[in-house]
Parts: C-alpha cells; sequence; structure tokens
C-alpha cells in the first residue's frame, strides 16, 4: 500500500479509545510526549551512513534534512536542509536542549504522491515503468496513470490521465505491462471518446458499468472500452459477454446503436494483447440512453489481482436429500432452494441445479426450471420431462442460467416444478444440489 509522508506534520486529538482518531488544529510549541529513544548506534546506523533527520531546538527553532552520520563523537556532518522553521535554511543552533531524531522525510518515498526508485539511474521509460511496478509503486494496470472522464453536448471522453492530472509525457510516462511480457509506455495524451448515441443497449435510467482497456496495437496503445453484460428485453436471463483471456480484436465506435462488443477508436481485426485498466459505473444510468450529459458514479482502477469480467467472486452450495411433492399444475417451490446477496448490483448469479424427478402416473410431463424469489422469476429455460406409461423412474435433470438481480439485498434461487397432466410428481424424488456463483459483470 502506498502512503504519503509530509515534513513537520503535527495535528492534536482529544480522542478516547480504539476508534476513528478526530483531528484538532496543529499542534504549537508543547513538549512532545515523553517516551524514551534509542541512540542511533543502538538503533543500527553506521559509521559513514546518510540518515534523515529531525531537529527540535528548545528556542523553538526546527529542521529536517540528510546528513552524514559519523561514529567518531558521534555527530552529523554535512547538513543538507529539506525544511526549517528559518525559511528553509540551516538553523543556528541554540545549544540548550537539542534535540536530533532520525526520521522518514517526504522526498525519501514519495514524487506526487508515488514511491519511486533512484531516478538518477538511466533508466528507458518502459523501464521506469517496470522498476515502479516491482517496487510495489504500481498497485493497478495503470502505472502512474488514471482514467479520466469528461463530457460535453452528450458525448463523454475518458482520457489516460498521470497521477498529478496530466497528459502523460516523454518525461513523466504512463505504463502498462501487458500479460505477453509486452511492456507500453504511453507518452502523449489519449483518449476515447463515446459519441452521443451510443447506448450499448442500456434502457433509459438503468443502471451499467463499462469496463476499459489498453491495447497494444504493434506498439501503439489503444485505449478500449466493452459492455460485458446485456440483459435483452425479449429473454428472461443476463448475457455475460467475456473477453478473451489476454488478446483482444475490436470495432471502431462508429454505429452508436451498436452494442455488446468491444470497441477502441481504430478498428484491430488482428487479436492484441490488452490490460483492463478500469471499470467505470453509472448507478443512475443515463436519463436519456446515449446521452452522456452526467458524470459516472465511481472510476474504479484495476489490478492485477482485481475480479475481472466473468471472474468468480463467491460460490454458495448446497445438497438435499428430503423430498418436494405436489401433483400441481402450476409452478410449486421445491426444498432445493438457496439465498446469496450479491456485492454489487452489476454482478450476475450463475446458477446450477441438478437432481431427479419421479411421477408414476400414465405418459406425464414434469417441468421445472430455476426461478428468482417467491414469484418464480424464471432464469433459465423451462425443462421438460416425459415419463413412459405406467413406469416409475426417477430421471435426472440438470438446469442452468444467469440472472441479474439488480440488488444487493438477499435473493432466493429455487428449483420450480409442475406437472403437466395427472399424477403426483417428486422432485427431487432422491437427492438434489443447487450452486450460486456471483460473477464480475
Amino acid at each position: 500500500m502506498s502512503t504519503l509522508l509530509a515534513n513537520r506534520a503535527g495535528m492534536s486529538s482529544t480522542t478516547s479509545g480504539t476508534g476513528d482518531i478526530t483531528l484538532g488544529s496543529a499542534l504549537g510549541a508543547v513538549p512532545v510526549n515523553q517516551c524514551a529513544f534509542l541512540d542511533f548506534a543502538t538503533a543500527g546506523i553506521t559509521n559513514g551512513q546518510t540518515v534523515s533527520y529531525l531537529i527540535l531546538d528548545s528556542n523553538g527553532g526546527w529542521e529536517c534534512g540528510h546528513a552524514a552520520y559519523n561514529s567518531t563523537g558521534p555527530k552529523l556532518t554535512g547538513r543538507t536542509v529539506s525544511k526549517s522553521s528559518n525559511a528553509g535554511a540551516l538553523l543556528n543552533l541554540s545549544g540548550v536542549n537539542v534535540q536530533v531524531y532520525i526520521t522518514a522525510l517526504a522526498e525519501d518515498m514519495v514524487t506526487g504522491g508515488v514511491i519511486q526508485y533512484d531516478q538518477t539511474q538511466s533508466l528507458t521509460t518502459p523501464q521506469q515503468g517496470v522498476a515502479l511496478k516491482n517496487i510495489g509503486a504500481a498497485q493497478f494496470n495503470l502505472i502512474n496513470g488514471k482514467l479520466v472522464e469528461s463530457h460535453a453536448s452528450n458525448a463523454a471522453t475518458f482520457a489516460i490521465k498521470t497521477l498529478a492530472g496530466s497528459d502523460p509525457s516523454a518525461s513523466d510516462p504512463v505504463t502498462v505491462i501487458f500479460p505477453d511480457g509486452s511492456v507500453l509506455a504511453i507518452t502523449a495524451a489519449l483518449s476515447l471518446t463515446l459519441p452521443s448515441g451510443c447506448t450499448f443497449g442500456v434502457a433509459n435510467s438503468a443502471p451499467f458499468r463499462l469496463w476499459f482497456f489498453i491495447c497494444n496495437d504493434n506498439g501503439t496503445p489503444r485505449i478500449g472500452v466493452r459492455w460485458c453484460v446485456s440483459v435483452p428485453v425479449s429473454a428472461y436471463y443476463a448475457t455475460l459477454w467475456i473477453a478473451a483471456p489476454d488478446y483482444q480484436t475490436s470495432s471502431a465506435i462508429t454505429t452508436p446503436a451498436q452494442w455488446a462488443l468491444t470497441y477502441t477508436d481504430v478498428a484491430m481485426s488482428t487479436a492484441r494483447p490488452y490490460r483492463y485498466i478500469a471499470r467505470v459505473e453509472y448507478d443512475s444510468g443515463l436519463a436519456t440512453a446515449g446521452s452522456w450529459n452526467v458524470s459516472p458514479s465511481r472510476i474504479v482502477l484495476v489490478s492485477a489481482t482485481s475480479v475481472l469480467p466473468g471472474g468468480l467472486i463467491q460460490r454458495i452450495s448446497q445438497r438435499f436429500a428430503s423430498q418436494s411433492s405436489s401433483s400441481s399444475t402450476t409452478p410449486v417451490q421445491s426444498v432445493i432452494s438457496r439465498s446469496i446477496s450479491i456485492s454489487s448490483i452489476y454482478n450476475q448469479v450463475y446458477a446450477t441445479a441438478q437432481g431427479d424427478c419421479q411421477n408414476a402416473a400414465a405418459a406425464t410431463v414434469t417441468h421445472a426450471f430455476i426461478g428468482r424469489g417467491s414469484s418464480s422469476t424464471l432464469i433459465c429455460g423451462d425443462t421438460q420431462i416425459a415419463y413412459a406409461a405406467n413406469t416409475v423412474v426417477d430421471i435426472s435433470f440438470f438446469l442452468f442460467g444467469i440472472d441479474m438481480p439488480g440488488t444487493t439485498a438477499s435473493t432466493t434461487y429455487s428449483v420450480y416444478y409442475y406437472t403437466a397432466g395427472a399424477g403426483t410428481t417428486l422432485c427431487p424424488a432422491t437427492q438434489g444440489s443447487l450452486n450460486l456463483d456471483e460473477i464480475m459483470g
């Protein structure tokens, strides 16, 4: 985890207990709470090493910087000031109760909020990105970068920026390392505009999530976008569009009405290595689909450990040995039933169920399907199980479907069944099972 340091920052607090700390005002010239320290040698500093120091003088002066430790004396030599109460110059020490500490300074670890390697090394631009990745400074797939949205005239532009908020440049690049091992440095402005009318098939005011990626098109960076979930009006279950694991082709964004495809600024018919960089979420959707006149609810940068579209987030499984029986000709909930609470409204539930049915009536048919909630909303097709005349036999079934419940509240999925004819159906006749997987959408 990257953290920030700041020189001579200190604030008061009156908080008690182990909870959040409420901060007050900046500390004045007050005594520091008394706790014992180690001398520098005992702390592990050896002769000739450069240390970062903080000096607190009894007259109220302070200074922080870097100096060499000399074990003869011992003493600090060659003080180089980073900041001081003397307008950034060396303090004229009083010689009365001067306190000298070894401490971490902001410039030791961060540059613009990012941990840095030794920048005196002569590294190429791609090597700089790899160095940042290796030392843990680059936790996201965009090294030294972020995705920024702006909109005008009902069109949305998504641009790659540095962490400082500027366009990438040769002296301040954004780097991407691809699954095939290639490294690409983005050294100029790069953006993708979703034109007015580009709906991705989303209805008015319906929440949706977009996934953005960078593609290495023979050394040229391309920013792309795809919508990985579709819920067609004519169907009763969701469809999950999953990209190839490492390589991607795309269409150019020229036909706004198209959807459920992958887009970049230039069409690529040959597969190229790509890396997801961010997901963009619109919790309230767009009042008019295709009119990009609001900012997204959030832009979440993606790391190497992030769950990607189609990835498993959680799984709930259970076996059932008890029976359900009914002669109803309308759907009845069986004992094969479980609930799941998904972590995001944009994710799907992939439900699979198996078991067996039995009906001793002459030439009858049992229907079975997976349904959501007490209203038995279908999430997969209705399966027909036919029985031969006067035959008592257990017939197995396997059901599956993908659902997008659109809520993080607990949602129940069950096997429903009914009889189209005579007799009593057992479901399950002997045993059944139900698996519920939350899938990243």
